[in-house]
């Protein structure tokens, strides 16, 4: 088997550049067969784009409010909504079964590592920033030690319904929280203007890296909806990465600016 896969290499090595370019290689097989370690590394890189992706199984869960609902007329919310018991269970869930949090910003490290997962990662995203996170869940991620990452709509800050900008300032001190972008005013993005797309994704990321002092990383799209050419626009604004409501819990390379993610009612059907 070793004398076949040593033919295998030279073959391969051969094909692709010849045997004056592929010599330094060569030499580095015969030395790797005789237990050396060789000086020069083989570089057979025209292979790398024929092997597949590398995927990751690392659930999303897309959270909004975490609260008790008053008004049981209001359906939206209702349905957006899970209560803060059924929370902790959750993440007492995800203690016991060795879950790892994770923010969305670290995601882009694990699925370009081509690391197998030592750990079982999960990234708990809560869209908004609604008066309820902190309120409801912020002590519940102090209690449990749990990283979660944040979607703030930068112009809604300080609106009724939605958290402060002194409770944003604790959250981000915390050290449990990544605050990312979601927008401006919360505009269906592909349905706009490119200049108007453009302008709720650079400025929401510009005023809260200017206001908290902090390094915005990560976008999610308002009502998980994008095309080609918004996504292209949240790459060049320079993050590193895009949530979308695409239902999946794989996660790659070439899925960066659209990362899948699973809705709080299906929980369950992802933890295990």
């Amino acid at each position: 088997m070793l004398i076949l896969s040593f033919f295998v290499i030279i073959f391969i090595l051969f094909g692709i550049n010849g045997f004056s370019k592929s010599r330094p290689q060569l030499e580095s097989v015969f030395a790797i067969l005789n237990g050396q370690n060789p000086s020069v590394s083989m570089n057979i890189s025209p292979f790398a784009s024929l092997l597949p992706e590398k995927k990751f199984n690392i659930p999303i869960i897309t959270y909004h409010y975490v609260e008790i609902v008053q008004n049981k007329d209001d359906f939206i919310r209702e349905r957006l909504s899970i209560k803060p018991d059924t929370f902790e269970a959750q993440l007492k869930t995800l203690k016991r079964l060795n879950y790892q949090t994770v923010w969305v910003k670290e995601i882009p490290k694990i699925v370009t590592s081509n690391k197998n997962l030592e750990n079982k990662p999960i990234a708990l995203t809560f869209d908004d920033a609604y008066g309820d996170f902190y309120t409801d869940v912020f002590p519940l991620i102090k209690k449990y030690n749990t990283k979660v990452t944040l979607y703030v709509i930068s112009d809604f800050i300080n609106r009724p319904n939605y958290m402060t900008s002194s409770q944003l300032t604790e959250v981000i001190k915390s050290g449990l929280v990544e605050i990312g972008a979601h927008s401006v005013n919360h505009l269906d993005l592909p349905s706009v203007s490119e200049e108007v797309a453009n302008y709720q994704i650079v400025t929401s990321k510009e005023s809260l890296e200017n206001t908290y002092k902090i390094k915005i990383e990560t976008f999610c799209y308002p009502y998980g909806f994008y095309n080609d050419k918004v996504a292209k626009m949240v790459q060049d604004a320079g993050y590193t990465a895009a949530v979308s409501e695409v239902a999946n819990t794989t996660q790659s390379k070439s899925n960066l600016f659209y990362l899948s993610r699973i809705r709080v009612g299906g929980f369950d059907s992802v933890i295990n």
